[in-house]
């Protein structure tokens, strides 16, 4: 009996990945860069979110992302990275407003194929905000993705 509930979900769990099989060169250039990428740090995913979860197989992931915000509503600015193996980066996150930086979070990442932060946030302006993300080498920055949020 059991086998045969588990037979059908693995079938169906075979034609949907089979749509959206990833070649072998792909993967096998993601574990090569993953070992060997140096300090080359990539910003994978970013977006706002209304909560994070904090346990289970969601954990650290949005419970609902959010198209716009309202003035002093709490949300999270959710990033996700890809950090090659035994690489510990600082990553800047920089809000502006009207052109004016109103806010820098450092954070450290460390190796990680998707390495999620979440920077809890209270917008006190209303209006279009710009946030840059930046990998901090020491010596040089470089800029590594952008975000639009409206606040409302």
């Amino acid at each position: 009996v059991k086998i045969c509930l588990i037979l059908p979900v693995l079938l169906l769990s075979n034609i949907v990945f089979a749509s959206e099989q990833i070649s072998t060169q792909a993967i096998k250039k993601v574990i090569d860069l993953y070992y060997s990428g140096q300090s080359h740090v990539s910003l994978v995913d970013v977006k706002i979110c209304g909560g994070i979860h904090k346990k289970g197989n969601k954990k650290n992931e949005c419970t609902k992302e959010l198209k716009s915000v309202k003035k002093d509503q709490v949300s999270y600015f959710w990033t996700m990275f890809f950090v090659p193996y035994n690489t510990k980066a600082n990553v800047m996150v920089q809000f502006s407003h009207n052109g004016i930086t109103r806010k820098i979070k450092n954070i450290q990442v460390a190796g990680s194929l998707r390495y999620r932060t979440h920077i809890p946030l209270k917008f006190k302006q209303a209006g279009n905000w710009n946030v840059k993300i930046m990998h901090d080498m020491g010596s040089d920055v470089k800029d590594i993705g952008s975000y639009k949020i409206v606040v409302q």
